[in-house]
């Protein structure tokens, strides 16, 4: 088969015809075979699809969440982890810090239980130094007022959520809790 011959049945199979040149009547049966969609191709081991490579990268987000006790009593990380999931599948190129941080700092999987329990302690720990008023109301109430009303803040904020705006939701909670109307 000459240059000419090899470039037309290229060509011819590139578009999936076979040829119909007298010329080449030899190459006729040889071009349509090859043509021919083949029934059996050779395996091909499988690849890991991109779900299972986000949901094994999620995996290893939940478990640093978990192991994280601050990260672990301000999230949920089972939320953290099936946000990660969402995160990586609308940003595929991006950090894992980067997708981390849209998801803590936008406050997207707040652990309120967790809040609550902290706002309470830190409530405790802070009633022995001096200064610290509860406004005429027994501490374990008043702390418990604290913790409440720390998750609430938390849980109705909408944007991003630093330490400074923790902080401010602290002291409104200490604020609220030293009015009765907290506690009718």
């Amino acid at each position: 088969m000459n240059k000419i011959t090899r470039g037309l049945t290229a060509a011819c199979l590139l578009f999936g015809g076979y040829l119909a040149i007298p010329a080449l009547a030899h190459t006729d049966a040889i071009t349509r075979e090859a043509a021919q969609p083949s029934v059996q191709s050779p395996a091909e081991p499988e690849q890991p699809s991109r779900t299972d490579a986000v949901s094994k990268e999620a995996g290893k987000v939940k478990a640093w969440c978990y192991k994280k006790p601050d990260v672990r009593r301000n999230y949920n990380c089972e939320c953290v982890a099936d946000r990660f999931i969402v995160e990586r599948q609308a940003d595929p190129v991006a950090g894992k810090d980067a997708l981390l941080s849209r998801i803590i700092i936008v406050n997207q999987c707040p652990n309120l239980e967790g809040i609550q329990a902290n706002g309470y302690k830190q409530c405790i720990v802070g009633s022995g130094t001096p200064g610290f008023s509860t406004n005429g109301n027994e501490v374990e109430t008043y702390c418990q007022c604290v913790g409440k009303r720390v998750a609430k803040n938390i849980s109705e904020h909408k944007g991003k959520l630093g330490p400074k705006r923790r902080g401010s939701y602290r002291y409104s909670a200490n604020m609220y809790c030293r009015k009765a109307e907290a506690y009718r």
